[in-house]
């Protein structure tokens, strides 16, 4: 009987990679619909160029809300609501996995730790495997798909020519991605509880 091929450590660097370029797709969706959308040009390619994710997203929000074709912004609205969801998923990941190794199964994981100091010390901690990335860029996909989907009738209705790649017709919204749930250690609480113990 052959022996089970090796797993790699690759797979998750794999992984990782193409789940990021996934996400600067949505990125610059982001972009594009803050520009094209308010009829921005040039200028808002300056104004978009530098800006975070957290801020696209508030100015295609505030942007939609005041000033949004009535037809596209609920469409707007909740691409910008996935996209959020997506976003945590993807700064999770991409900031918290530290080392790459394996199970006792043999499977490559990103040991993921984060430590956060928002009103208390905490910590997480957790096995990311490629499954799980994978989750985060089939997210990505479908936030992609929408958005382009928003683009498209964005540009027909400005008379744009839509390369065939981009006629794409809007359908029901995607269903919102689970909010993300980290695992929380108190870090205070639990050298308490352990001092305690040791005594």
């Amino acid at each position: 009987m052959a022996a089970e091929p090796k797993r790699s450590e690759a797979e998750i660097y794999t992984a990782l990679g193409e789940m990021l370029v996934k996400w600067n797709h949505v990125e610059s969706l982001m972009r594009f619909l803050v520009v094209w959308l308010y009829g921005l040009g040039d200028k808002g390619d300056i104004l978009t160029a530098h800006m975070g994710n957290t801020t696209l997203a508030d100015a295609l929000t505030t942007l939609t809300t005041e000033f949004g074709d009535e037809t596209l912004k609920p469409h707007i609205l909740h691409f910008v609501a996935y996209v959020d969801r997506v976003r945590a998923y993807r700064n999770y990941y991409a900031h918290g996995i530290t080392i790459v190794g394996f199970i006792d199964t043999g499977e490559p994981v990103g040991a993921l730790q984060q430590m956060q100091a928002r009103g208390q010390l905490t910590l997480s901690q957790e096995q990311i495997t490629v499954a799980k990335i994978q989750a985060v860029t089939e997210m990505c996909q479908v936030a992609s798909r929408y958005g382009s989907a928003i683009s498209a009738h964005i540009m027909r209705d400005q008379d744009f020519p839509i390369p065939q790649t981009l006629r794409l017709s809007l359908q029901d919204k995607p269903q919102l991605p689970a909010q993300l749930t980290k695992p929380r250690l108190n870090l205070r609480e639990y050298r308490r509880q352990h001092s305690a113990s040791q005594e």
